[in-house]
């Protein structure tokens, strides 16, 4: 991807990777509610280059070997707290700008706990009465209310615990965005019980944002991103915008960026959709924060038909990446997420300036290379000012973009 200038971390960060904020004392010891939200210090950039979400692997420990390899390919990393804990000092040997995130839960309670595990008014509960539970594709959890001043608590506890085990720079927290609106991700719509109607979309996310915001706020020194975001329509959406996420935050994930993780692999973005979820890039580094994003291609296809996707998904990215933005790709729901690939590793250089548009195409200039993308359903031609090779190592003066592709160049 783009080079870009190695930022320097907060000594605070450096210092987590060896000891973390730990100890629950009591519910008025180590939570202190307050009446608003207030808006987090613009953050230290985390890092710079691709990320890894490597929570989706599951549970497992990761050897010394391995875990060092991962350091060394990803600059930001999330998984569980255990999966790293003993490695985190060979991590920041191999590549010190590494920031560890462990994965909290927003949400979602263990599906292992009974109904009395937790407080009665902690959990959601459908138009029937009952608790709301999650059609993941792995175990089902219960939904909580993100609005229980006890439930908060015990998030910003659980996120401290995360920290103390694993050594991490910081938590990622989870399920923040719309998905627990989504009738096929959740047994029941769940009813917000101040209201005693099912969530609106507005509400939800005002609440979510605000509950990340507070664990931030009472996790001294840690970094703390939100998942939920999406993909630039839902982020930049006039009703009920997912970019407040971002409030209170150091930055956000964008785990839906460019589609959905099982819609039909001949199915793009139109071109409005498109332009938003490339915009929001900028949008993101306006406010001082930092971003995410993940395209899953986990639908039924070719590895053509994901290897173009993905092809597609990384040049969006390129045309809207800064230090800020950080980028994955995942092809399979049952894939390594840490696995390395080759066309991350191609050596553009710097950008010269922001994406322009020539006809149906979006071109965007870098010290070393040239990218373009085709949005549309008209093919289009651009021609180029120097001799180019492709990803495929063909040398061309002139590519002809079909709908929905994209090429990357580097100078010949």
């Amino acid at each position: 991807m783009g080079s870009r200038s190695a930022p320097v971390l907060l000594l605070v960060l450096a210092l987590l990777a060896t000891a973390c904020v730990g100890g629950q004392g009591s519910e008025g010891e180590d939570y202190a509610p307050r009446a608003s939200i207030e808006t987090s210090p613009p953050p230290t950039p985390l890092a710079s280059g691709a990320w890894a979400a490597q929570n989706q692997a599951g549970a497992g420990r990761v050897d010394r070997a391995d875990a060092v390899a991962d350091a060394r390919r990803f600059d930001i990393i999330v998984s569980l707290p255990s999966t790293y804990r003993r490695q985190v000092a060979a991590m920041k040997a191999a590549n010190p700008q590494l920031v560890l995130l462990a994965l909290v839960s927003a949400t979602l309670a263990g599906h292992d706990l009974s109904p009395s595990a937790l407080p009665r008014n902690w959990y959601l509960r459908d138009e029937l009465g009952h608790r709301v539970r999650s059609n993941g594709l792995w175990i089902p959890q219960y939904l909580m209310d993100p609005s229980a001043p006890g439930w908060i608590r015990d998030r910003v506890r659980t996120c401290r615990r995360a920290l103390h085990l694993s050594g991490y720079a910081g938590c990622m927290v989870d399920v923040l965005g719309l998905a627990p609106l989504d009738p096929n991700y959740v047994s029941g719509l769940p009813v917000d019980p101040a209201t005693g109607e099912v969530w609106t979309n507005g509400k939800w996310l005002e609440t979510t944002s605000h509950l990340a915001a507070e664990v931030k706020a009472h996790v001294a020194g840690a970094v703390v991103v939100g998942n939920g975001l999406m993909s630039g329509p839902r982020y930049f959406d006039p009703s009920a915008p997912t970019s407040q996420i971002l409030e209170g935050v150091d930055g956000g994930v964008a785990e839906a960026w460019l589609r959905g993780a099982w819609q039909p692999l001949a199915r793009y973005p139109t071109e409005e959709q498109w332009k938003q979820s490339v915009d929001m890039l900028a949008d993101v580094e306006h406010r001082g924060k930092e971003l995410l994003v993940l395209t899953k291609a986990w639908a039924a296809g070719t590895a053509a038909e994901k290897d173009a996707w993905h092809e597609f998904a990384l040049a969006s990215f390129l045309l809207g990446e800064n230090a800020r933005t950080f980028f994955s790709f995942s092809s399979g729901f049952n894939g390594d997420p840490t696995a390395a690939d080759p066309m991350w590793g191609i050596q553009l250089g710097s950008p010269t300036g922001a994406y322009t548009q020539i006809d149906n195409a979006y071109m965007r200039s870098f010290q070393n290379g040239l990218v373009l993308v085709n949005p549309t359903l008209v093919a289009t031609t651009v021609p180029l000012d120097h001799t180019y090779v492709t990803m495929r190592g063909t040398s061309v003066k002139m590519v002809t973009l079909e709908p929905h592709t994209a090429e990357i160049l580097t100078r010949a």
